[in-house]
């Protein structure tokens, strides 16, 4: 029990720092991402966001200097730009800068594709390099952000990056609040059943395990986790507790660990092979992530399922001695 701890803090301790990073090309085939890849570098497209600030009525100036604060912060090298409305149309503007004379010339030529000055609103543009990570860009534009919200100002944002930045985002708080949610209400879900701490702890020890495991093996062989394999630790999890239940309950039924193992035997080999087939299956799909989850998925339900039928072998008869005085109904 203190060796099945130690690893589990390890495995803690390793995937602590697993990050999101899901790009534009996550759901697009084998064939699309090569196709995408050659495409950016013969192109060398720059990611580019936009972000609109409303301006306080009477107020644009305000907003028109915080922008120019903006660019001296971020927009100074190659790598990130910042573009405003003057960057784009300095030319005709005549090398005159101002929000005055920006605004009147706006005023002047309200066709212009890239009509950024407006009385209401302010807009510009944040240009990344390709070369560049989403992780990288998302880090920024939330930077960028939260500078915005320190001043006051209501703002929107578009743009592959901003979206980019949105699904890390969420993709995170799975990880962040989803997973130790779920943990925690499992475990006290647990500890009502069998109402003995310690039995309780040796029942969870192989659900956490197998979602500790599952991270593990995604940030090991991927780096880093995207929207669809960060739901391979929930599957892990939910499938190992499934095994540590379906033992414990016929062994407090029958009153013997023997007969509840081998009752249980051949149910949990036919749910690991066939629940295994059935993700593994999806190894065949174009798409690469699906790829990925299929292999991760397989590789954990079976490990874990295994290693969570063994685990519980070891214990029943403790976890016996330990059950309820007042016995578990369960009757069906």
């Amino acid at each position: 029990l203190i060796i099945a701890t130690i690893i589990i803090i390890s495995f803690k301790f390793f995937t602590d720092d697993l990050q999101q990073e899901n790009q534009e090309e996550l759901f697009l085939t084998r064939d699309g991402v090569s196709s995408y890849q050659e495409f950016k570098e013969i192109v060398h497209e720059r990611k580019i966001s936009a972000l609109y600030i409303k301006t306080p009525e009477g107020n644009g100036q305000e907003v028109y200097q915080f922008i120019d604060s903006l660019k001296e912060k971020y927009g100074l090298g190659k790598n990130i730009e910042i573009l405003t409305y003057h960057d784009l149309y300095s030319k005709s503007l005549k090398g005159k800068k101002g929000y005055h004379q920006e605004i009147e010339f706006a005023k002047k030529y309200p066709k212009v594709l890239f009509n950024f000055m407006k009385e209401d609103s302010i807009s510009f543009f944040v240009s990344f390099a390709p070369h560049i990570s989403s992780l990288y860009t998302s880090s920024i534009l939330h930077e960028l952000q939260m500078d915005i919200v320190k001043e006051g100002f209501n703002f929107k944002s578009a743009g592959l990056p901003y979206t980019n930045y949105h699904l890390n985002k969420y993709s995170s708080d799975i990880k962040k609040y989803l997973f130790p949610g779920v943990f925690v209400l499992a475990f006290i879900f647990i500890l009502i059943l069998v109402r003995n701490l310690l039995a309780a702890y040796i029942i969870f020890c192989p659900p956490l395990f197998s979602a500790l495991f599952s991270l593990a093996l995604i940030k090991t062989f991927y780096i880093h986790m995207n929207m669809v394999t960060s739901i391979v630790p929930l599957v892990s999890f939910v499938i190992s507790l499934a095994v540590v239940l379906h033992l414990y309950f016929p062994a407090l039924l029958y009153g013997s660990a023997r007969q509840a193992k081998s009752l249980k035997l051949m149910p949990t080999i036919l749910m690991v092979v066939t629940t295994g087939i059935g993700f593994g299956s999806l190894v065949i799909s174009p798409i690469k992530v699906i790829g990925q989850f299929a292999v991760l998925s397989c590789i954990s339900i079976v490990f874990c399922s295994c290693a969570s039928y063994l685990w519980m072998s070891r214990f029943l008869d403790y976890l016996i001695l330990k059950a309820p005085a007042k016995k578990i109904n369960l009757e069906i």
